[in-house]
């Protein structure tokens, strides 16, 4: 414990400008997710699974991760999107299919080193065809564009730990007149995003909950035969 406590300070000091390699390493986040709306709310599990390999992305040189609900497809360990991890940011791309496709709309988690206080940074996302919405008004030409700030430092009452966690607070809030979301991150620099808030296009807040850090191992097809997903169905799967 002692331990690891000396190496958060050590990070801290450095003001969190080392490449922490968190997304960049194989590993699988486990994430409690939560969907509220106007009459209804809904939970279950979903899984951030890093690769640890690049994603074939040679513009942003990303490393390749999946997001998915279901265990048979973490299993096949086939990526689906990309994370930027450097020594100067940590930009993930959200969860975006199925009910998690409004995240599209919102700004995407991202950190900026050094994290000091009250630093400030802006971001533009064009979205293209696949993305259009008419729906919410939004084009396939547009470009959502995001203001981010860390905000304050935190203590956190994480899921997986008794022990609080001290977290940057970073927040992130649309400028566009389309749409008025935001992004609220609470982030450590060893476990990454402990908790991620998104206030979306459609009036939903979607809420992710880091419950675990898991080895790849856990997730082989063998030892995922006799295990039931506590996953919740709806149409939209």
């Amino acid at each position: 414990m002692k331990t690891k406590l000396v190496s958060v300070l050590v990070l801290v000091i450095l003001g969190l400008n080392a490449n922490c390699q968190i997304y960049s390493k194989a590993a699988v986040y486990v994430y409690k997710y939560s969907i509220l709306s106007k009459n209804k709310s809904i939970t279950g599990k979903l899984y951030l699974g890093c690769l640890g390999k690049p994603w074939p992305d040679k513009i942003h040189k990303q490393m390749a991760i999946i997001w998915t609900t279901e265990l048979k497809e973490l299993s096949q360990r086939i990526y689906n999107t990309g994370v930027i991890e450097t020594k100067e940011r940590i930009w993930m791309h959200p969860p975006r299919d199925g009910v998690f496709s409004v995240l599209e709309y919102s700004p995407f988690p991202e950190i900026r080193f050094p994290a000091n206080l009250k630093k400030k940074w802006s971001m533009s996302l064009a979205l293209g065809k696949y993305w259009e919405n008419k729906e919410y008004g939004i084009a396939a030409d547009d470009t959502l564009r995001y203001t981010y700030e860390v905000k304050d430092k935190k203590l956190v009452a994480p899921i997986f730990s008794s022990n609080k966690i001290e977290c940057f607070q970073i927040y992130a809030a649309s400028t566009n007149l389309k749409c008025t979301t935001s992004f609220t991150g609470f982030f450590d620099p060893k476990f990454g995003f402990i908790q991620m808030i998104f206030r979306n296009i459609d009036n939903t807040i979607i809420e992710l909950d880091l419950m675990s850090i898991d080895d790849w191992s856990q997730y082989t097809s063998g030892n995922l035969l006799f295990h039931i997903p506590e996953i919740p169905k709806n149409g939209t799967y």
